[in-house]
Order: C-alpha cells, then sequence, then structure tokens
C-alpha cells in the first residue's frame, strides 16, 4: 500500500477537503491530459540543471455555453514523464518537486461574462501556495461557474491559472468562454388552475373552464388532453374530439379520455380558453375522483400519435373551439392541472373476519378482509391517509403465510393496503396460520384504518378472526 506521504500538500482554502473529494469525480478527464514523452520524473527536482517543465490548464480549452448556464470546471497540472515508482521498502511516493510554488487564479478576463467561485481567497484574483508537488493524478480544484444571464450572444471570456516557483518552468493553457446565441425558443402551453364548484357532489355536471397561456413562442395548433378516473364521464362528445373508455381490470386503471385538435395559431403570451365549457359528469358512485388535463402544441398528426394503440372513438356533436381570453384567471397557470372531486359523498365500509379450526402442530388459512357496500367507491385519491386493514394474529399461532400487499408492523400483526375499491365489492387477505398450542377460542382482529371520514358505519370497522385448536393440549 502506497503511503499518504505523495498527497501531503498545503491546503487551497477553507474548502479545500470538499473540493478535492468533488475533484476525483473527473479523474479520467484529468488522466488523459497527464502523459508525457521527456525527462526523469521519479526524482526530486531540487537541485536539478534545468527547470521542470509544468503546464497548467483546463479541459477542454474552449467552453462554448449560453446565458444563464452553470458548469463546473476542473483545472489540472501536467508534468513530463510517468509517475514515479514508490519506494520498495517504506512505499511513499516521491514528489516530482520537492520545494515551495504558486498557483494564480485569474478570472478577470471574464468581467461581464460570467463569475466564478475561485479558491484560496475572494476577489477576481486568487493565489495558492503548496510545500511539494508530486505526479498530478488530480484536478487541482473544482470551480463554480455560473455565465451571466445577461451576457450577450457572441461575447467570450478567458479564465487563467499560472504558475511561479523555483525550480519550475510554467506554461499555461487558458480556457476561453464563449457565448452562444440562446436556442430558438418553442411554443410551451401552461394550463388554467382549476377549482371545484362549491357544493359539487355525484350525479352532477362541472362545465369545467379548461384553458391554456402560452410560455414560449408562437405556436400552431394544440391538443387538448383530457382524463378522468372512474366516477367521471364526459357529457359531450365533440366531432374534433376522441374518446376512449377503460372499464376493465382494477378499479384504480380504469377511467376515460378525450383527446381533442384545437386549430389556430396561439400567440406567445396570450391566454387562451374554449368558447365553452368542458361538461364533466360525476357518477352516482363519484367519490374523490380526479380529473386533469394537458395542452401541448399540434395537429390531427399529433393527436394520431397519442391515441394509436388505442381504442378511440370519434365525437359527433358540435366541435369544440377556442377563442382568446379577455383576462387571465386569478388562480393563475400550471403543468399538468389536477383537480380532485366531488369532495363529499358516502361509503359503507366493513372490515370482514374468520374462523378455523385445526389440531396443534396443523396450518390453516384465515381469511381477513373488507368490504364497501357503497354508494360511493374508494378511489385512495381524497389526500387523507390511505384505507388499510391491520390484522392481528389469535393467540397460540404463529403466521407462516402473508399476502403480498401485507408487511409486519409488530409481533403477529400486520398491515394490507387494499388500494381503490369499487362500490360493492370485497376484497380478501388470506393468511397462513400453524397452530402452536391450545387456547379455546383464541381471539384475533381485522381493524381498517386510515382516512374513514367518508364511512357510514363505522362500528363494522373490526372483526374478529377466531381460532379454536382440537386435540389434547
Amino acid at each position: 500500500m502506497r503511503s499518504r506521504t505523495r498527497r501531503t500538500r498545503r491546503p487551497l482554502g477553507a474548502s479545500a477537503a470538499r473540493l478535492r473529494e468533488k475533484a476525483w469525480g473527473a479523474l479520467a478527464v484529468a488522466a488523459l491530459l497527464l502523459g508525457g514523452t521527456t525527462a526523469n520524473a521519479g526524482a526530486a527536482t531540487a537541485g536539478a540543471e534545468e527547470p521542470l517543465p509544468v503546464s497548467v490548464g483546463f479541459s477542454p480549452e474552449r467552453m462554448d455555453v449560453r446565458a444563464g448556464e452553470f458548469h463546473e470546471l476542473f483545472p489540472y497540472l501536467e508534468v513530463p514523464g510517468p509517475e514515479p515508482e514508490p519506494d520498495p521498502e517504506t512505499g511513499a511516493v516521491p514528489p516530482v518537486h520537492d520545494g515551495p510554488y504558486t498557483l494564480t487564479f485569474d478570472a478577470t478576463g471574464l468581467d461581464g461574462v460570467a463569475s466564478v467561485d475561485l479558491p484560496c481567497g475572494d476577489g477576481p484574483v486568487t493565489t495558492c501556495s503548496y510545500d511539494r508537488m508530486y505526479w498530478p493524478d488530480f484536478p487541482v480544484a473544482v470551480l463554480s461557474l455560473l455565465i451571466d444571464p445577461d451576457a450577450a450572444a457572441g461575447v467570450t471570456g478567458v479564465l487563467t491559472v499560472t504558475g511561479q516557483g523555483e525550480g519550475l518552468a510554467f506554461t499555461s493553457r487558458p480556457l476561453t468562454v464563449r457565448v452562444l446565441a440562446p436556442e430558438p425558443q418553442e411554443p410551451a402551453y401552461q394550463e388554467r388552475v382549476l377549482s371545484a364548484p362549491p357544493g359539487f357532489r355525484a350525479g352532477d355536471v362541472f362545465p369545467a373552464p379548461l384553458g391554456f397561456r402560452n410560455e414560449g413562442a408562437d405556436g400552431r395548433g394544440a391538443i387538448l388532453r383530457v382524463t378522468g378516473t372512474r366516477g367521471l364521464s364526459f357529457a359531450r362528445a365533440h366531432d374534433n374530439c376522441w374518446y376512449a373508455e377503460d372499464t376493465d381490470g382494477p378499479p384504480a386503471g380504469q377511467g376515460v379520455e378525450a383527446v381533442c385538435v384545437l386549430p389556430g395559431v396561439f400567440e406567445a403570451g396570450a391566454p387562451y380558453e374554449l368558447t365553452e365549457p368542458f361538461a364533466v359528469i360525476a357518477r352516482a358512485f363519484a367519490l374523490h375522483d380526479t380529473l386533469a388535463y394537458t395542452v401541448v402544441e399540434g395537429g390531427a398528426a399529433r393527436a394520431e400519435e397519442m391515441t394509436a394503440g388505442g381504442e378511440y372513438r370519434q365525437g359527433t356533436g358540435a366541435p369544440l373551439t377556442v377563442r382568446r381570453a379577455a383576462t387571465a384567471p386569478a388562480a393563475g397557470y400550471a403543468d399538468d392541472v389536477a383537480l380532485v372531486l366531488p369532495d363529499s359523498g358516502v361509503l359503507a365500509l366493513a372490515a370482514t373476519g374468520d374462523s378455523a379450526r385445526g389440531g396443534i402442530g396443523r396450518t390453516v388459512t384465515v381469511e381477513a378482509g373488507l368490504r364497501n357496500a357503497g354508494p360511493a367507491w374508494y378511489s385512495g385519491a381524497g389526500g387523507g391517509e390511505e384505507l388499510a386493514l391491520v390484522f392481528h394474529a389469535p393467540e397460540g399461532s404463529t403466521v407462516t403465510g402473508v399476502p403480498d400487499s401485507c408487511a409486519p408492523v409488530g409481533d403477529g400483526v400486520f398491515r394490507c393496503v387494499p388500494g381503490a375499491l369499487a362500490e360493492n365489492s370485497r376484497r380478501t387477505f388470506p393468511f397462513r396460520l400453524r397452530i402452536d398450542r391450545m387456547v379455546h377460542d383464541a381471539t384475533g382482529a381485522v381493524t381498517l384504518t386510515g382516512d374513514l371520514s367518508h364511512d357510514a358505519h363505522p362500528a363494522d370497522d373490526i372483526a374478529a378472526v377466531v381460532l379454536n385448536a382440537v386435540g389434547r393440549p
């Protein structure tokens, strides 16, 4: 193992340790630049007739940047010759130069182009001092470069690192920073933020005032995509919209979708709104359903890409149209707007227990469960603590088999998460129990926890699991 001696040097400043740790991440860059072909660097240069050539610079030597960007820079040293071999007895690696030297960082050439944090002091010019130089296998510092947000395209700046020391001949390879023109701006639509109408309930129709604003360059055409979970549906079917409804699989994945093509040129910075609200129906079992919508640039071709592979049907009603809004909404705009509604409704949850019997040493199965008698479904999107079932194993038994969606929370206690639960449905979790000893009418429990604020019958949220051991104790 090599001695730590070869790493001994005077610190670069108060943040030297942090800089050196970060610098190791750039070893691959520095290693490509540390080759050489002349001189034997294996011994100290004290007393050498010729000064040791040292190149100090950056990789790359030129950076093309844009206003407002952030970059990390890694200044490095390069000396000729291979890395010195360690002493065979001590393992210490000798320095390539034994004596003091300095490195001066000069950022005055970046004025008006970028700001940079320099080591070993404040200001545009700082100097770091070192005791000796080892074969350089890592950058000497990590510099944070922030391009001025107001920097004009075409301007250039220069950052240099120069060195000085007896017995050393430094050459500098400065970094040139050139500011490029800003990237071409593209259309960027943001959606109008929605709020639920007061008193909205299952069976009501929500006239959603959908709209958007173009935060980028002028856009040609727009694609409106509206989705709703299974408790929502759309009141109208416009002929410039394509509709899909998924009623298969788990309740959480069911719902409706509309993809609408809105022609026109949408100017930068301008707000737009639908000529008439997008009507959304809350079905009879709706509760905490999610209505979401997005608007992106595009026309019929992009809409076809978005609907490819799905079972969509085109509407036959009057087209959905858009107009420039007179004013921006008070709630403003955001990306990918979503709204949970309705917030009022009732579901009837109940825990379900089980019973089993068997001889000591035998294994039996009991089913812990819950049911929802409706009328609302449980979507899990209400914002409260998620609905869960807690199973307590009966005394005298050991749980040997646990359902996939359950996890232990104590000795013989498990928490199961059912997820979304449709109205008039039931979910069970089979547990395997080994009967270890005789306990007459050993009783465990199934308890519902989480947000039960819409549960019509809280008294049904606990049920018993009874285990009867048979045979001799």
